[in-house]
């Protein structure tokens, strides 16, 4: 897995021909090469990388040259094979996430968060995924009394702080659609925050508004930024996900 984050990335990127400005001769298949690392038309010769795919957070630039010349078909091909690979190799098991060789997360194949791995394949893919992540059935006993209640239906993904809206002067607010998890009836939910940065300071989004079967709105507010232009601009800049996980019958 190699993983490109500087100036160096950008300039392969130009020399991989996903610039169009620039006349590349075999554009496309110089592409192919540099996503798969492989040559397909050399019995799958391996070229770069050790023969491993190229680990980005967003495909969709090199769908868009696909796409603008005009060969949508062969990318259809082309992103087939690379979703095959798997970019990240687990150890043997899994990990405390549940993730492993044989169920791997969004992550392994490629997106930095689950809202930009729902944008690049298609609803049923991603409902094919949403199950397999986070569906599971479990005897769930009342803490009150030893009766049993049922079988119990979980789901659990991750919102995109590009959802982040400005609420008031000092607070902003995210809808979370969980339409994709179809639950039955209104699941208690729960949420926790990730980010890269200062989303320690923020207070307020474990409490839950509105909650339905398909959406819930949390708030947040922060300690070390008053101003909610700011925070929202903050939540961009550290790409403050919002963690969440519904249970229900």
């Amino acid at each position: 897995m190699l993983v490109f984050e500087n100036a160096s990335y950008s300039a392969m990127l130009n020399i991989g021909g996903i610039n169009l400005n620039e006349n590349v001769p075999r554009r496309l298949d110089i592409i192919k090469i540099f996503l798969l690392g492989r040559d397909y038309k050399q019995n799958d010769e391996p070229v770069w990388n050790n023969g491993n795919v190229l680990f980005t957070p967003d495909l969709r630039q090199f769908e868009n040259i696909f796409n603008t010349l005009g060969f949508d078909g062969e990318w259809a091909k082309i992103k087939e094979e690379y979703m095959k690979r798997n970019l990240h190799v687990y150890r043997d098991g899994f990990n405390r996430h549940g993730h492993g060789n044989t169920k791997p997360s969004y992550w392994a194949y490629g997106y930095m968060t689950l809202q930009m791995y729902k944008d690049t394949i298609s609803p049923e893919e991603f409902q094919e995924y949403s199950l397999t992540q986070t569906q599971t059935q479990t005897q769930l006993n009342q803490t009150n009394s030893s009766q049993t209640t049922g079988l119990a239906y979980y789901c659990g993904g991750i919102s995109s702080y590009t959802l982040w809206q400005t609420f008031s002067s000092d607070g902003i607010t995210m809808i979370i659609d969980t339409a994709s998890c179809n639950f039955n009836s209104t699941p208690l939910y729960f949420t926790s925050m990730a980010g890269t940065s200062d989303h320690w300071s923020l207070i307020g989004y474990t409490a839950i508004y509105r909650p339905s079967s398909n959406v819930f709105t949390v708030y947040a507010r922060s300690t070390y930024y008053p101003n909610g232009t700011f925070l929202l601009i903050e939540s961009q800049t550290n790409q403050w996900n919002v963690n969440w996980f519904g249970l229900s019958h």
